[in-house]
Protein backbone atom coordinates (compact mmCIF):
# COMPACT_ATOMS: atom_id res chain seq x y z
CA UNK A 1 0.00 0.00 0.00
CA UNK A 2 1.48 3.36 -0.94
CA UNK A 3 0.94 6.61 0.28
CA UNK A 4 -1.91 7.67 -1.78
CA UNK A 5 -3.85 4.24 -0.54
CA UNK A 6 -3.65 5.72 2.65
CA UNK A 7 -4.34 9.27 2.16
CA UNK A 8 -6.98 9.12 -0.51
CA UNK A 9 -9.68 7.64 1.87
CA UNK A 10 -8.77 10.48 4.61
CA UNK A 11 -8.59 13.31 2.12
CA UNK A 12 -12.29 12.26 1.02
CA UNK A 13 -14.25 14.86 3.01
CA UNK A 14 -11.71 17.91 2.26
CA UNK A 15 -12.22 16.96 -1.23
CA UNK A 16 -15.35 16.23 -1.19
CA UNK A 17 -16.18 19.83 0.53
CA UNK A 18 -13.56 21.44 -2.71
CA UNK A 19 -16.28 19.72 -5.25
CA UNK A 20 -19.10 21.09 -3.27
CA UNK A 21 -17.56 24.72 -2.92
CA UNK A 22 -16.44 24.88 -6.72
CA UNK A 23 -20.26 23.51 -7.92
CA UNK A 24 -22.35 25.43 -5.45
CA UNK A 25 -19.91 28.87 -5.01
CA UNK A 26 -17.99 28.81 -7.63
CA UNK A 27 -14.55 30.60 -7.81
CA UNK A 28 -13.01 34.19 -7.76
CA UNK A 29 -13.62 35.26 -11.32
CA UNK A 30 -9.61 35.62 -12.17
CA UNK A 31 -8.56 32.37 -10.38
CA UNK A 32 -6.52 30.23 -12.42
CA UNK A 33 -8.46 27.20 -11.25
CA UNK A 34 -11.20 28.18 -13.95
CA UNK A 35 -8.39 27.53 -16.59
CA UNK A 36 -7.38 24.24 -14.66
CA UNK A 37 -10.84 22.66 -14.54
CA UNK A 38 -11.59 23.56 -18.56
CA UNK A 39 -8.26 21.65 -19.71
CA UNK A 40 -8.68 18.73 -17.21
CA UNK A 41 -12.14 18.23 -17.74
CA UNK A 42 -12.49 16.88 -14.30
CA UNK A 43 -12.91 18.43 -10.51
CA UNK A 44 -9.69 17.45 -7.98
CA UNK A 45 -12.20 14.45 -6.03
CA UNK A 46 -12.68 12.59 -9.53
CA UNK A 47 -9.18 13.06 -10.59
CA UNK A 48 -8.00 11.38 -6.79
CA UNK A 49 -10.32 8.74 -7.59
CA UNK A 50 -9.23 8.03 -10.89
CA UNK A 51 -5.50 8.16 -9.98
CA UNK A 52 -6.34 5.70 -6.38
CA UNK A 53 -7.91 3.23 -8.31
CA UNK A 54 -5.14 3.09 -10.79
CA UNK A 55 -2.91 -0.18 -10.08
CA UNK A 56 0.94 -0.08 -11.64
CA UNK A 57 1.83 -3.37 -10.40
CA UNK A 58 -0.95 -5.16 -12.84
CA UNK A 59 1.44 -3.43 -15.66
CA UNK A 60 4.17 -4.54 -14.11
CA UNK A 61 2.90 -8.11 -13.84
CA UNK A 62 1.43 -7.92 -17.63
CA UNK A 63 5.39 -6.76 -19.38
CA UNK A 64 7.01 -9.03 -17.56
CA UNK A 65 4.00 -11.66 -19.04
CA UNK A 66 5.12 -10.09 -22.44
CA UNK A 67 9.00 -10.68 -21.76
CA UNK A 68 8.53 -14.25 -20.69
CA UNK A 69 6.73 -15.02 -24.11
CA UNK A 70 9.68 -13.39 -25.79
CA UNK A 71 11.61 -16.14 -23.73
CA UNK A 72 8.81 -18.60 -24.76
CA UNK A 73 9.72 -17.80 -28.86
CA UNK A 74 13.46 -17.51 -28.12
CA UNK A 75 13.77 -21.24 -26.67
CA UNK A 76 11.27 -22.70 -29.40
CA UNK A 77 12.47 -26.41 -29.95
CA UNK A 78 12.36 -25.54 -33.92
CA UNK A 79 14.51 -28.07 -35.87
CA UNK A 80 15.96 -26.19 -38.52
CA UNK A 81 17.01 -29.76 -40.23
CA UNK A 82 14.93 -32.34 -41.79
CA UNK A 83 15.56 -36.31 -41.39
CA UNK A 84 15.10 -36.66 -45.42
CA UNK A 85 16.39 -35.18 -48.21
CA UNK A 86 15.38 -33.82 -51.72
CA UNK A 87 13.17 -30.73 -52.98
CA UNK A 88 11.03 -31.07 -49.89
CA UNK A 89 14.20 -30.66 -47.11
CA UNK A 90 15.06 -27.98 -49.13
CA UNK A 91 11.73 -26.23 -48.79
CA UNK A 92 11.37 -27.68 -45.21
CA UNK A 93 14.81 -25.64 -44.35
CA UNK A 94 14.34 -22.81 -45.66
CA UNK A 95 10.62 -22.42 -43.97
CA UNK A 96 12.04 -23.55 -40.50
CA UNK A 97 14.84 -21.36 -41.08
CA UNK A 98 11.97 -18.30 -42.03
CA UNK A 99 10.11 -19.31 -38.81
CA UNK A 100 12.98 -19.22 -36.68
CA UNK A 101 13.44 -15.95 -38.23
CA UNK A 102 10.07 -14.34 -37.47
CA UNK A 103 10.38 -15.63 -33.90
CA UNK A 104 13.81 -14.71 -32.81
CA UNK A 105 15.59 -13.68 -35.10
CA UNK A 106 18.67 -11.07 -35.20
CA UNK A 107 16.69 -8.80 -37.24
CA UNK A 108 12.77 -7.55 -36.25
CA UNK A 109 11.41 -10.56 -34.47
CA UNK A 110 8.61 -11.43 -32.26
CA UNK A 111 10.71 -11.56 -29.70
CA UNK A 112 12.72 -8.40 -30.22
CA UNK A 113 8.87 -6.82 -30.78
CA UNK A 114 7.27 -8.22 -27.30
CA UNK A 115 10.31 -7.13 -25.68
CA UNK A 116 9.73 -3.29 -26.62
CA UNK A 117 5.99 -4.16 -25.72
CA UNK A 118 6.74 -4.83 -22.47
CA UNK A 119 9.47 -2.23 -22.05
CA UNK A 120 6.27 0.35 -23.19
CA UNK A 121 4.19 -1.26 -20.29
CA UNK A 122 7.08 -0.44 -18.03
CA UNK A 123 6.64 2.43 -19.22
CA UNK A 124 3.17 3.29 -18.37
CA UNK A 125 3.72 1.31 -15.08
CA UNK A 126 6.19 4.03 -14.07
CA UNK A 127 4.16 6.72 -15.39
CA UNK A 128 1.29 5.60 -12.82
CA UNK A 129 3.28 5.00 -10.01
CA UNK A 130 4.99 8.77 -10.53
CA UNK A 131 1.31 9.98 -10.85
CA UNK A 132 0.66 8.36 -7.87
CA UNK A 133 3.31 9.98 -5.72
CA UNK A 134 2.89 13.22 -7.32
CA UNK A 135 -0.22 13.63 -6.39
CA UNK A 136 0.04 12.09 -2.83
CA UNK A 137 2.58 14.53 -1.89
CA UNK A 138 0.54 17.41 -2.99
CA UNK A 139 -2.61 15.72 -1.73
CA UNK A 140 -0.53 15.53 1.57
CA UNK A 141 0.08 19.40 1.57
CA UNK A 142 -3.67 20.24 0.81
CA UNK A 143 -4.63 18.64 3.58
CA UNK A 144 -2.26 20.31 6.26
CA UNK A 145 -3.03 23.53 4.49
CA UNK A 146 -4.06 26.54 6.15
CA UNK A 147 -6.84 26.72 3.04
CA UNK A 148 -8.26 23.10 3.77
CA UNK A 149 -8.70 24.33 7.50
CA UNK A 150 -10.37 27.92 6.20
CA UNK A 151 -12.89 25.34 4.17
CA UNK A 152 -13.33 23.10 6.70
CA UNK A 153 -14.10 25.18 8.95
CA UNK A 154 -16.92 27.24 6.86
CA UNK A 155 -18.59 23.69 5.81
CA UNK A 156 -19.33 22.68 9.36
CA UNK A 157 -20.77 25.97 9.60
CA UNK A 158 -22.92 26.84 6.90
CA UNK A 159 -24.89 29.18 8.18
CA UNK A 160 -21.71 31.31 8.69
CA UNK A 161 -21.79 33.21 5.66
CA UNK A 162 -19.18 35.91 6.61
CA UNK A 163 -16.34 33.17 6.02
CA UNK A 164 -17.71 32.29 2.64
CA UNK A 165 -15.43 34.38 0.38
CA UNK A 166 -12.33 33.49 2.22
CA UNK A 167 -13.71 29.12 1.93
CA UNK A 168 -14.69 29.80 -1.73
CA UNK A 169 -10.84 30.83 -2.46
CA UNK A 170 -9.29 28.32 -0.54
CA UNK A 171 -11.47 25.58 -2.40
CA UNK A 172 -10.19 27.03 -5.75
CA UNK A 173 -6.53 27.27 -4.13
CA UNK A 174 -6.57 23.34 -2.92
CA UNK A 175 -8.13 22.25 -6.66
CA UNK A 176 -5.53 24.25 -8.64
CA UNK A 177 -2.69 22.15 -7.19
CA UNK A 178 -4.47 18.88 -7.45
CA UNK A 179 -5.29 19.83 -11.35
CA UNK A 180 -2.24 20.88 -11.75
CA UNK A 181 -0.58 17.53 -10.99
CA UNK A 182 -3.37 16.21 -13.22
CA UNK A 183 -1.67 18.60 -16.05
CA UNK A 184 1.50 17.90 -15.17
CA UNK A 185 0.71 13.68 -15.75
CA UNK A 186 -1.10 14.13 -19.03
CA UNK A 187 2.38 15.80 -20.36
CA UNK A 188 4.49 13.22 -19.35
CA UNK A 189 2.02 10.79 -20.83
CA UNK A 190 2.39 12.35 -24.05
CA UNK A 191 5.68 12.00 -24.03
CA UNK A 192 5.42 7.89 -23.18
CA UNK A 193 3.75 7.67 -26.25
CA UNK A 194 6.54 9.51 -28.48
CA UNK A 195 8.68 8.25 -27.33
CA UNK A 196 7.64 4.56 -28.16
CA UNK A 197 9.62 2.54 -30.94
CA UNK A 198 9.17 -0.75 -32.59
CA UNK A 199 5.57 -1.51 -31.65
CA UNK A 200 3.94 -1.80 -34.63
CA UNK A 201 2.58 -5.33 -36.45
CA UNK A 202 5.52 -6.96 -37.79
CA UNK A 203 3.81 -9.27 -40.35
CA UNK A 204 5.47 -12.96 -40.59
CA UNK A 205 6.70 -13.01 -44.73
CA UNK A 206 8.20 -16.77 -44.92
CA UNK A 207 11.31 -16.75 -47.21
CA UNK A 208 11.12 -19.97 -49.43
CA UNK A 209 12.47 -21.29 -52.46
CA UNK A 210 11.33 -19.37 -56.08
CA UNK A 211 11.13 -22.68 -58.01
CA UNK A 212 8.33 -24.93 -57.89
CA UNK A 213 7.86 -27.75 -55.31
CA UNK A 214 8.17 -31.20 -57.31
CA UNK A 215 7.62 -33.33 -54.03
CA UNK A 216 10.46 -35.50 -54.49
CA UNK A 217 11.90 -36.57 -51.28
CA UNK A 218 14.50 -39.72 -49.50
CA UNK A 219 14.19 -40.52 -46.09
CA UNK A 220 17.44 -40.24 -44.37
CA UNK A 221 18.40 -42.80 -41.67
CA UNK A 222 21.32 -42.21 -39.18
Amino acid sequence: MDALAQLAPVAAPLLRDVDTALLTLGAPPTHPVWQALGRVGATPADVVAFVADLEPSRLRAAAEALRAQATAYEQAPLPLDAPWEGETARYYRAAAASVHEHLAGDGPSLASRLRAQASYVDSWAEWQQALRDSLARVLAQAMTSSQAVILRSQMVRPAEVDGLPAAVHAAADIAVVLLGVAEDAAAAGRDVIQAAQGLDELPYRPSLPSDPLTGSATIRLD
